[in-house]
Parts: C-alpha cells; structure tokens; sequence
C-alpha cells in the first residue's frame, strides 16, 4: 500500500553552506538546528530557525554541493508512504549544452516538512 504525502516547502535557494551532495532527516529540534546551520549562510547565522512542531512534523533536506555554474538545481517532487519506508522522489537539474550559464559556484538544496513518520528515507531519483 502507497500513500502520497503532502508537504510544504521551507526553503529552496542556490546558495548555502552545504558543499558535498547529502540528504537529511530532523525528527527534532536538535537535528534540525544542525541542518540549518548547513543551509544559512554565516551573514545569515542570527536568523531564526523556523518553528517546527515535532510531535507531528518532521524535515527533509536535500543537498546537491557545490555546483561550478548556475543551471544546476534539486527538487522534491512528490512523497510516498509505503509500509517499510517514505519514498522522496528528487529531480536534479544540470546545466543544457549549449546554453550561457554564469561562472559562479552555487549549492542547490530544498528543504519541507511533513507529517512524521518513523520509517527509513529513501531518495528516488
């Protein structure tokens, strides 16, 4: 049995402190204050973390590293609820041949929270 999911996006930006490709799980505060401190910028460090409620909620968090050119991004697309495990599937975008891209390093990510759920993760790509 599958089930979609709803989630609400948090953050989705090129630019962050994540510089290697990684997925994350924050089923509380504390991991998900590691995973911000990823995600904002030092000129960012004093912002506040977004409010979470874990007793029902949880965040996702895809990184793709740091990229050479602009033209590359990462998406979540859709969740899937199966018995064993919630399925995250993920669009990676790459610059198109042939096309002007600007020559700046940039490190694609999206961030959602949804509904908990006390299941492996696992990335479809």
């Amino acid at each position: 049995m599958s089930i979609e999911k709803k989630f609400e996006t948090l953050d989705k930006k090129l630019y962050c402190q994540q510089i290697t490709p990684d997925q994350f799980c924050a089923r509380n505060n504390s991991e998900w204050e590691n995973m911000w401190n990823r995600i904002c910028p030092a000129y960012l460090a004093d912002s506040p973390l977004p409010k979470i409620d874990f007793d029902k909620e949880m965040v996702l968090g895809v990184f793709l590293g740091t990229k050479p050119s602009s033209g590359y991004n990462i998406e979540i697309l859709h969740l899937l609820e199966k018995d064993n495990c919630l399925e995250v599937y993920v669009k990676e975008t790459k610059p198109t041949f042939g096309f002007f891209y600007a020559s700046v390093l940039t490190q694609p990510y999206h961030i959602i929270k949804t509904d908990k759920v006390d299941k492996d993760i696992k990335l479809v790509r």
